[in-house]
């Protein structure tokens, strides 16, 4: 869960600093006005370098990785966009007061909502399941 947490806070962080600074045309403008593709992208970049740094740390093969760390920044920009979705629809510039200047709480928790379950799939069926799996925590007898 942390891997999971780490990766999707790093794309969010890549997005918005690089969006910010050279984002110049816009990602899904209906839904969400401040979205830029080159933020999406940054966002994308740093996702998979972080899944790649701390996958090594459990024991993931590269390309195992490379696939969570993709897998990650395509569902977690997903949820974004969804639940800007739900605001716009809704009419609300916020989805709640909790967190003041953030959007809300479940703007900070957007991105969780696809990530979780296909990060559970991920692990589930292509890295719990592939027969060479090295685990860095081998149990003794």
């Amino acid at each position: 869960m942390l891997l999971l947490f780490c990766i999707s806070w790093g794309a969010d962080t890549g997005g918005y600093f690089i969006g910010i600074m050279f984002g110049k045309h816009k990602l899904c403008e209906k839904l969400s006005p401040k979205k830029t593709i080159e933020g999406s992208l940054a966002g994308a970049i740093s996702s998979i370098l972080l899944a790649l740094l701390l996958g090594n740390d459990i024991g993931l093969q590269i390309w195992q990785s490379f696939c969570l760390g993709l897998i990650i920044t395509v569902f977690a920009q997903l949820g974004d966009l969804v639940e800007s979705m739900m605001k716009r629809d809704a009419g609300a510039k916020d989805a709640s007061d909790i967190l003041p200047g953030h959007g809300g709480f479940l703007d900070r928790a957007d991105s969780y909502i696809f990530t979780v379950a296909a990060t559970y799939c991920y692990f589930y069926y292509f890295v719990s399941s592939y027969p060479y799996m090295y685990y860095s925590y081998k149990t003794t007898s």
